[in-house]
């Protein structure tokens, strides 16, 4: 059975995953200009590759949080 996660897992994947897509698709579509030469073109794409990937493992991690805790979002009150 598939455990409902959170809104905010379930967003931060997303988000990375069009991060991802839209850096790895850029590649065809942005070309170096007098302005954007080709190492600030690869450079911003790889942040944007950085940050999709970074907000990838938030949200697993997010998600690997709630499924420990065995619930949506809730936290162990344990301190």
């Amino acid at each position: 059975m598939c455990m409902p996660y959170s809104r905010k897992a379930r967003y931060l994947l997303s988000i990375g995953l069009l991060l991802v897509a839209l850096a790895t698709g850029s590649r065809n579509y942005i070309h170096p200009t007098q302005l954007l030469t080709q190492n600030w073109i690869e450079a911003l794409r790889d942040f944007v590759m950085g940050m999709g990937i970074t907000f990838e493992f938030a949200g697993l991690w997010l998600m690997r949080r709630e499924r420990l805790s065995g619930g949506r979002g809730t936290r162990s009150s344990a301190a």
